[in-house]
């Protein structure tokens, strides 16, 4: 009699990263399953919108193999990978996108109607200087700080709205801030 193995998933991914589809199917069909209730049972505990759950599974999948793909000296072996370890990852992308939803909940609350002051706030000298600098940036800088350092959006969730790489998106932001203190500094030596 065949006993089954410890770990089906350590079998099925390294042919499936290999590009076996048929490999890849069972894979997919051996985990999904658990990651979708798991998923689903962070996200009622948690007051998320269950759809959330399917979509943090998908994703979690998605960066894994995209993830095992690369060529790196340190990432972990196909064969390494287990079913509690893709579960970190679903669990770690659906904290990523329920800060995301409170985010973007705190926001519509927040766009809705409030009683305005007939005076109009004061605008401090800084401020305008901040918001003058960030309007002579290229768009792309611009569009990462106002979503990372204004919005308060993690740079993974700036990154894909943006339509590049987390590692693209850390550096841009570098750059971007560099330019955005340098054009503050030359729109004060300006005004003196």
């Amino acid at each position: 009699m065949d006993s089954e193995p410890e770990n089906p998933i350590s079998d099925l991914l390294p042919a499936a990263i290999a590009g076996d589809e048929k490999a890849f199917a069972e894979f997919v069909l051996s985990t999904v399953p658990t990651l979708l209730r798991i998923a689903r049972a962070y996200c009622r505990r948690s007051n998320l919108p269950s759809d959330l759950g399917d979509d943090a599974v998908q994703e979690g999948l998605r960066k894994t193999v995209v993830w095992l793909r690369k060529p790196s000296s340190q990432k972990r072996h196909p064969s390494e990978i287990s079913l509690s370890w893709l579960v970190t990852v679903v669990l770690n992308q659906l904290r990523t996108y329920g800060r995301q939803h409170r985010l973007e909940k705190e926001a519509r609350r927040s766009s809705q109607p409030l009683e305005r002051s007939p005076v109009p706030p004061q605008i401090s000298e800084q401020t305008e200087f901040v918001i003058n600098a960030l309007s002579r940036l290229p768009d792309q800088d611009r569009k990462l700080i106002e979503l990372v350092d204004i919005e308060d959006h993690p740079i993974e969730i700036a990154a894909q709205r943006l339509g590049v790489s987390y590692a693209a998106a850390q550096k841009r932001r570098i750059r971007a801030l560099q330019r955005l203190r340098k054009e503050i500094e030359r729109l004060r030596q300006a005004t003196k």
